[in-house]
């Protein structure tokens, strides 16, 4: 197990995704001391990356990737698997017009999301894509007795890098 940079890690979760797009789930919560964590789950692999901020172009980051060892606790979680996945002009027309009049379709999103995720390879360049859904919650699931330590270890490189650029204050 190493720790990663953002670029790299998001390359290797998008190659894991189109090789297999069934069965993600995302999850996003911020740690203790209010750093953002996402963990990206597929049924053969777990990957946590924490970030300085969600909201800067180039974040600062860092990340694992370990072992799916106890897929039944997410799989349990009920929601639509995520993943990219193709939608209609028409409807993609529609929903952008309900989303203007502050208006959400969820019969619309409801039956979109339970299409399967397609890789990104397959889909079509002009095509509207749904994006989705990254689940936001207060604590990330537990999946691994592991991941109380990994995720102290990922906040103290975090933390190291921070300091490293001589910005750490700023987040205390």
């Amino acid at each position: 197990m190493s720790i990663e940079g953002f670029e790299n890690i998001l390359r290797k979760i998008h190659a894991a995704y189109n090789k297999n797009p069934l069965g993600w789930k995302v999850f996003i919560s911020k740690d203790d001391k209010g750093f953002p964590t996402i963990l990206f789950y597929s049924p053969e692999e777990i990957w946590e990356i924490k970030l300085d901020s969600l909201y800067k172009p180039d974040p600062l980051c860092v990340g694992l990737n370990f072992k799916n060892e106890n897929s039944e606790f997410i799989e349990k979680i009920e929601s639509p698997h995520y993943g990219f996945r193709p939608v209609e002009d028409k409807i993609a027309k529609h929903i952008l017009e309900s989303l203007s009049k502050n208006e959400v379709p969820v019969n619309i999103i409801n039956n979109i999301l339970k299409s399967e995720p397609k890789p990104l390879d397959e889909v079509e360049k002009n095509r509207m894509i749904l994006h989705g859904p990254v689940i936001h919650s207060h604590k990330l699931p537990l999946v691994s007795e592991k991941q109380v330590d990994l995720d102290l270890k990922l906040r103290q490189e975090l933390q190291k890098l921070l300091m490293n650029r001589g910005i750490y204050s700023l987040y205390t």
